[in-house]
């Protein structure tokens, strides 16, 4: 059986955190498309993210960034990791609400299990995590 996403989600985080890991296993496993909002950004500004708060200043970034989550939500069904900051805005979790799940559910791992998995152990802990069953009931699926 293939599931689709019927919503898009989005990995939100702190910087270093395993949202583009994370996301591509569950992209994998889910057999659908992976985007990195800070990717996309750097591919049209043609710059690095630090090149851009360098030179444009933080507000800027920001608002840039709510505009390619924007269009990369109103453009397809995906999963999404974001930038470090990106859920700060009040803007970003508007556009999250209108195009994807936006519901509060946290799992905390122990930090110190980060620093001692292997990154591909990490990646395939997460790949056999994806938990069907919460995404077909909160309607993702």
């Amino acid at each position: 059986m293939i599931l689709r996403l019927k919503k898009s989600v989005a990995f939100v985080g702190m910087m270093g955190a395993g949202k583009t890991a994370v996301g591509r296993a569950v992209a994998e496993k889910l057999m659908t498309s992976f985007l990195d909002s800070d990717q996309e950004i750097e591919q049209a500004a043609n710059m690095s993210v630090a090149e851009i708060f360098a030179r444009d200043g933080e507000a800027f970034f920001r608002d840039r960034e709510a505009q390619v989550i924007r269009r990369l939500f109103e453009n397809q069904v995906c999963i999404l990791s974001t930038g470090g900051g990106a859920f700060m805005s009040a803007e970003v979790r508007e556009i999250m609400k209108k195009y994807g799940h936006l519901k509060r559910s946290f799992k905390i791992i122990p930090m110190h299990l980060t620093f001692l998995m292997p990154y591909t152990v990490w990646v395939q802990f997460y790949k056999k995590a994806v938990n069907y069953n919460l995404l077909k009931e909160r309607g993702l699926i």
